[in-house]
Protein backbone atom coordinates (compact mmCIF):
# COMPACT_ATOMS: atom_id res chain seq x y z
CA UNK A 1 0.00 0.00 0.00
CA UNK A 2 1.71 3.17 -0.98
CA UNK A 3 0.61 6.59 0.68
CA UNK A 4 0.46 10.26 -0.79
CA UNK A 5 2.60 12.27 1.04
CA UNK A 6 2.81 16.10 0.56
CA UNK A 7 5.68 18.13 1.12
CA UNK A 8 6.86 22.07 1.28
CA UNK A 9 10.48 22.23 0.85
CA UNK A 10 10.83 25.56 1.84
CA UNK A 11 13.28 28.20 1.74
CA UNK A 12 16.66 28.46 3.74
CA UNK A 13 18.21 24.96 4.34
CA UNK A 14 15.20 23.00 3.61
CA UNK A 15 16.49 21.97 0.43
CA UNK A 16 19.77 20.70 1.65
CA UNK A 17 17.49 18.94 4.34
CA UNK A 18 14.92 17.50 2.32
CA UNK A 19 17.70 16.05 -0.04
CA UNK A 20 19.20 13.66 2.31
CA UNK A 21 16.14 13.22 4.55
CA UNK A 22 13.90 11.97 1.94
CA UNK A 23 16.13 9.01 1.29
CA UNK A 24 16.85 8.06 4.60
CA UNK A 25 12.75 8.27 5.07
CA UNK A 26 12.54 5.87 2.11
CA UNK A 27 14.87 3.17 2.98
CA UNK A 28 13.76 3.13 6.70
CA UNK A 29 9.99 2.50 5.54
CA UNK A 30 11.96 0.11 2.69
CA UNK A 31 13.07 -2.00 5.25
CA UNK A 32 10.69 -2.14 7.66
CA UNK A 33 7.76 -3.22 5.21
CA UNK A 34 9.27 -4.63 2.37
CA UNK A 35 8.20 -3.09 -1.08
CA UNK A 36 4.58 -3.24 -0.58
CA UNK A 37 4.10 0.13 1.29
CA UNK A 38 5.84 3.71 0.73
CA UNK A 39 5.29 6.70 0.01
CA UNK A 40 4.74 8.81 -3.55
CA UNK A 41 6.02 12.24 -2.72
CA UNK A 42 4.19 15.23 -4.07
CA UNK A 43 5.89 18.62 -3.37
CA UNK A 44 3.68 21.67 -2.65
CA UNK A 45 5.90 24.78 -3.79
CA UNK A 46 5.71 27.69 -1.39
CA UNK A 47 7.24 31.02 -0.33
CA UNK A 48 10.35 32.14 -3.12
CA UNK A 49 9.63 28.89 -4.66
CA UNK A 50 6.05 29.24 -5.51
CA UNK A 51 6.27 32.92 -5.96
CA UNK A 52 8.81 32.19 -8.99
CA UNK A 53 7.00 29.01 -10.46
CA UNK A 54 3.34 29.85 -10.42
CA UNK A 55 3.40 33.75 -9.61
CA UNK A 56 1.23 32.53 -6.50
CA UNK A 57 2.80 32.62 -3.02
CA UNK A 58 1.74 30.97 0.31
CA UNK A 59 2.72 33.72 2.97
CA UNK A 60 4.09 32.00 6.57
CA UNK A 61 2.69 33.35 9.80
CA UNK A 62 3.68 32.19 12.97
CA UNK A 63 0.92 31.57 15.86
CA UNK A 64 2.04 34.81 17.41
CA UNK A 65 0.97 36.32 14.03
CA UNK A 66 -2.40 35.45 13.75
CA UNK A 67 -2.90 36.22 17.45
CA UNK A 68 -2.03 39.30 16.86
CA UNK A 69 -4.12 39.67 13.74
CA UNK A 70 -7.37 37.86 16.00
CA UNK A 71 -6.91 40.13 18.41
CA UNK A 72 -6.83 43.05 15.82
CA UNK A 73 -10.11 42.04 14.64
CA UNK A 74 -11.84 41.62 17.88
CA UNK A 75 -10.89 44.96 19.58
CA UNK A 76 -12.51 46.64 16.35
CA UNK A 77 -9.15 47.44 14.66
CA UNK A 78 -9.57 47.61 10.88
CA UNK A 79 -5.76 46.92 10.24
CA UNK A 80 -5.75 43.44 10.20
CA UNK A 81 -5.01 42.80 6.71
CA UNK A 82 -1.88 45.55 7.29
CA UNK A 83 0.55 42.71 9.47
CA UNK A 84 -0.18 40.35 6.37
CA UNK A 85 0.43 43.07 3.95
CA UNK A 86 3.81 44.08 5.93
CA UNK A 87 4.68 40.73 5.82
CA UNK A 88 4.27 40.10 2.14
CA UNK A 89 6.72 43.31 1.80
CA UNK A 90 9.15 41.91 4.33
CA UNK A 91 9.13 38.68 1.57
CA UNK A 92 9.06 40.51 -1.56
CA UNK A 93 12.20 42.96 -0.32
CA UNK A 94 14.47 39.89 0.77
CA UNK A 95 13.87 38.05 -2.83
CA UNK A 96 16.93 37.54 -4.83
CA UNK A 97 16.53 38.92 -8.49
Amino acid sequence: MRKTVYWIEGDGIGPDVWKSARPVIDEAIRLSYGDERGFDWRELPAGEKALRESGKLILCLSDQDLLKMANMWVSGDPEPAQLLSDKLDNLLIHLEK
